[in-house]
């Protein structure tokens, strides 16, 4: 979904007549009085919940089995400490649900339950989106969900929903569509007003609380009452309006594909021009001074680092490789990268990549990673190994979970500030760091002052990076790091998401291998296993795990981003059930998503609860989409095991975003990546040593391969022999090789046509370099 805006609607439309005759009504109206006190809201509460027996026993069993230590994240509090609102909420294990079990609202979570009762009690839904470690979500939170008067409102007009936007992509995919299409803008929190048949009439982002705060003309209450007034006196045009807004969004979400798609045998593949004005379009754009584009907010994925160092890999172009390694540079040296403790925050709010929002997101380093990883092999450069060795080390040391998995992301506040965990002052430093030239030598590198460039304080940066001198203040910041971890941290949501553990497994993997880090390769080995066995439940995939549950079952990214992960450790390590694993969760996808009309995957899949649209994803943004993933997926399914049924699921799945990958490229620029694959020289590589000998001397032949940049190609190993012959029974490329000589021998083929096998290195190197061009 691109986020820079959405569907018009025609004029026409009955949705948007609604819209328009809700900001007329809007704009003449003035908010009313008080609306009751604390045992209002109570009572309204209660009343709510009357018709289930023994309800409220339950909501005070689920607080005290939380244990004596239980911290309720609420400002309304008994005198003992004990919450003295609780909702449905706390039944939930989703960190962002529970961080609003105990306010006044009568949350419910997404389910049939919630539905039933606003027909029963003929109201409409207020539906709110958002994630843990979100700002504004926060924000929201204490000025309305928290207030009183405004959660009596809530309760006596509205059947409340809370969903959590990274459990339940789905649900957020389609609601935001429909923001979009009302406003042109969109973002979290995502507040949508439903009838009770889930289709929406209303939406936005964030509300202030009343008229005039943070200069708002309406605030939410005041929206609460006019949409309220409006559902209840003309529920027919609301619900016309609601229903052609609907339709509106199955036509966005659910797509057409390509006349030509409709004929299996003749797809029509996308060109691979669009590459080469995919990129030029970047460069139109490009910021010549901090890289990334010519915009603020700046977001990593904004610019499209991997798609770049592919099309100079194929075509030579210097410039595209400017683009990519000075947009790398900006961001290790700026503050959306954590100077002391590694990793990379969300975004930028400048345009030169210096202050963040302080969040960090397990996808954004798992994605960074691959970046650096891939520079660092086209480059060589000592500044690029390090960057994603420090940004892994930190996944390990904060981000994963004793059982393996790694948690989601931790939160922009903390203490009651935003950035307060990461940020100092030059006092803070010389105490910690002495008064002598220790202290002078990184105040200089880091740029710090004494007035501070964030609200009087320092976001480390370095404004001239020199790669010896970090080195040398490696001692420096091992010693801030360790006076860090005495501060109040930001939380940190620890749920385990399939999707998101599939990009870290991809990252630890290839920068394992790289970077010569077997420790890597473990934890890559360690998640994987989580991810098969805890995340499974009855064979299939979930999409979460949170205190010993996995819950909801897995959409099409889980999939497609857990198969990449697999592919990617079997390619590091050579262990062949990550790749008969990856195999099986490709066969997954097809089967459990794929379009056979159109060709291509659905976001849910055909046994999934139906909503208003299915989503068949397409746009990259900050994360790939399903689709893009799947598809090379379905390409390195296909060179792996040479069944021409996986090139077929995969060009047909190509020709349905014909069109769209040539009107709008830089949204779809991991489809890309796989379209850069398909047209490319793919090359199937087998190392094999002898039986007895072992990988050990294989290593100088691995290294060339770990040290080239060949995104497109597959890659296998093992002895000679038996283990050969087992692994060709899922990879038959392998077929036969043997250890020539005694010695591990390289076989580079492509689509089955082999040059000579060699031992040397230097000649592995030389038949690796060939390309394709555009």
């Amino acid at each position: 979904m691109r986020m820079s805006g959405g569907v018009p609607l025609p004029r026409g439309n009955g949705a948007w007549r609604v819209l328009l005759a809700l900001l007329v009504s809007l704009a003449g109206c003035r908010a009313r009085g008080p609306l009751g006190d604390a045992a209002a809201v109570e009572k309204a509460n209660q009343t709510a919940i009357a018709d289930e027996q023994g309800f409220p026993a339950r909501l005070r069993a689920a607080v005290a089995a939380k244990g004596a230590g239980y911290l309720p994240r609420t400002r309304h509090k008994n005198l003992d400490g004990t919450p003295r609102y609780t909702n449905r909420l706390i039944f939930e294990t989703s960190p962002y649900l529970l961080q609003h079990a105990h306010n006044p609202v009568d949350w419910r979570s997404w389910g049939p339950e919630a539905f039933e009762a606003a027909k029963r009690r003929g109201l409409p839904i207020f539906l709110s989106v958002g994630y843990s470690t979100c700002h504004w979500c926060h924000v929201m939170e204490e000025e309305s969900f928290e207030d009183e008067e405004i959660a009596r409102y809530l309760n006596d007009h509205y059947v409340c929903i809370k969903v959590d936007r990274e459990e339940r992509p789905d649900i957020d995919g389609i609601y935001m569509s429909a923001v979009q299409a009302l406003t042109g803008s969109g973002g979290w929190p995502m507040s949508v007003w439903l009838t009770p048949d889930r289709e929406p009439f209303f939406g936005g982002t964030y509300f202030p609380p009343r008229d005039g705060v943070r200069g708002a003309r309406h605030g939410f209450l005041t929206l609460l009452r006019e949409l309220a007034d409006t559902y209840r006196q003309d529920p027919t045009r609301v619900k016309q309006g609601a229903a052609d807004l609907a339709s509106a969004v199955r036509r966005q979400l659910e797509g057409h594909a390509p006349a030509a798609v409709a004929s299996v045998a003749t797809p029509g593949l996308p060109d691979a021009a669009i590459i080469p004005a995919a990129v030029k379009s970047v460069a139109s754009f490009f910021d010549d001074a901090n890289g990334g584009l010519q915009r603020a907010p700046k977001f990593p994925s904004n610019l499209p680092i991997r798609l770049l160092l592919r099309y100079h890999r194929r075509s030579g172009d210097s410039d595209a490789l400017r683009m990519a390694t000075l947009t790398l540079e900006k961001m290790a040296a700026g503050g959306i990268y954590d100077q002391i403790g590694g990793g990379f925050h969300r975004y930028s709010t400048d345009a030169a990549w210096l202050v963040p929002h302080f969040e960090k997101m397990l996808y954004d380093n798992a994605l960074l990673v691959a970046d650096y990883v891939e520079a660092y092999q086209v480059t060589g450069r000592a500044t690029f190994a390090r960057v994603a060795r420090d940004t892994l080390d930190y996944v390990l040391r904060e981000m994963t979970s004793p059982t393996g998995g790694f948690f989601s992301a931790t939160d922009a506040d903390s203490d009651g500030a935003e950035g307060k965990f990461f940020v100092w002052s030059d006092v803070e430093i010389r105490a910690v760091l002495g008064s002598g030239p220790a202290a002078e030598r990184f105040i200089r590198y880091y740029a710090v002052t004494r007035a501070g460039n964030f609200e009087g304080r320092n976001i480390l940066h370095v404004p001239t990076p020199d790669e010896k001198e970090a080195e040398g203040l490696a001692g420096a910041r091992a010693k801030l790091y360790a006076t860090r971890s005495r501060r109040v941290p930001p939380a940190r949501d620890e749920k385990i998401l399939s999707a998101w553990n599939g990009l870290m497994i991809s990252a630890l993997a290839k920068g394992g291998a790289a970077l010569g880090e077997p420790r890597y390769l473990t934890a890559a080995a360690r998640a994987a296993d989580f991810a098969l066995t805890k995340l499974r439940v009855d064979g299939r995939l979930m999409r979460s795990w949170k205190d010993g549950r996995a819950a909801q079952p897995g959409y099409l990214d889980d999939h497609a981003f857990l198969a990449a992960g697999l592919f990617d450790l079997y390619e590091a390590s050579f262990d062949s059930r990550w790749l008969r694993e990856a195999l099986a969760l490709v066969a997954d996808t097809e089967n459990l998503f794929a379009d056979p009309a159109q060709g291509g995957w659905f976001m849910t899949s055909g046994r999934h609860e139906k909503l208003i649209a299915r989503e068949r994803p397409t746009d990259d943004g900050a994360l790939p989409s399903g689709t893009s993933v799947a598809l090379l997926n379905a390409l390195r399914a296909a060179t792996f095991t040479g069944d021409d049924r996986w090139w077929v699921i995969a060009d047909r799945a190509s020709g349905a975003l014909r069109d769209e990958m040539a009107e709008h490229p830089l949204a779809m620029t991991d489809a890309l990546l796989a379209l850069d694959y398909r047209t490319d020289l793919v090359r199937e590589v087998a190392i094999v040593w002898p039986e007895s000998g072992g990988p050990a001397g294989a290593q100088s032949l691995l290294g060339v391969l770990r040290r080239t940049f060949l995104p497109n190609r597959v890659l296998a190993a093992g002895a000679e022999g038996e283990s050969i012959a087992a692994l060709a029974t899922v990879a038959p490329f392998v077929s036969e090789k043997r250890a020539l000589g005694g010695r591990a021998t390289a076989y580079v083929c492509t689509r089955g046509r082999c040059d000579l096998p060699t031992n040397d290195p230097r000649e592995l190197t030389r038949q690796l370099t060939g390309t394709r061009s555009y």
